[in-house]
C-alpha cells in the first residue's frame, strides 16, 4: 500500500486510518462474584470497537464516558483528578474501571511526540495531531 491509499478498498481503510483517541480499561476492583467473570487487573485495550471480553451492560453504561472523552470531554468536571481518566462503576455496583483515553496518531498509531498538524480543508483547515514520522511521510509545509 502507498501512503496516499490509493488501490485500497472500503474494506482497507483500516489499515491507513486508525482513530485519534485509544482507551485503556483496567478492572481496579471487584467487589464479589462478577457474572462476566473480570478479575482485578484485568485490561482492554482498544480504539473504536467493543473490546472482546468486557461486560456488555457495562460497557453500554460507560459509553457515554468513552464518546465524552473521544470528543476531548474533561473529566475533571466530573471530579476526576485528571482530564483524561474515569472510575466508572458497573450497574451491579461490584466492578469498578478505571477508563484512560490516550491520543494516538490516526496513522500509525503511535503515542509518541504526537504534533498538531494543520490539514487544509475547503476554505478552512482542520488540526490533526500525528507523528513526526508520519508528518514526514506524508509531508506537509502548511505549518512551517
Amino acid at each position: 500500500m502507498n501512503p496516499a491509499g490509493e488501490g485500497m478498498g472500503p474494506d482497507d481503510f483500516d489499515k491507513l486510518w486508525r482513530e485519534p483517541i485509544r482507551f485503556e480499561i483496567t478492572i481496579v476492583e471487584v467487589a464479589s462474584a462478577c457474572r462476566a467473570n473480570h478479575k482485578q487487573g484485568q485490561t482492554f485495550s482498544f480504539d473504536w470497537n467493543t473490546p472482546q471480553g468486557i461486560c456488555g451492560e457495562s460497557f453500554v453504561g460507560m459509553y457515554p464516558l468513552l464518546f465524552s472523552m473521544r470528543i476531548g470531554g474533561d473529566m475533571q468536571m466530573l471530579g476526576s483528578p485528571d482530564r483524561n481518566t474515569r472510575i466508572y462503576t458497573c450497574p451491579s455496583r461490584v466492578v469498578k474501571f478505571m477508563i484512560t483515553a490516550r491520543e494516538q496518531c490516526p496513522l500509525c498509531g503511535s503515542m509518541e511526540g504526537l504534533e498538531s498538524w494543520p490539514i487544509p480543508v475547503g476554505t478552512s483547515q482542520m488540526n490533526l495531531k500525528v507523528c513526526p514520522q508520519c508528518r514526514k511521510i506524508y509531508g506537509c509545509d502548511c505549518a512551517e
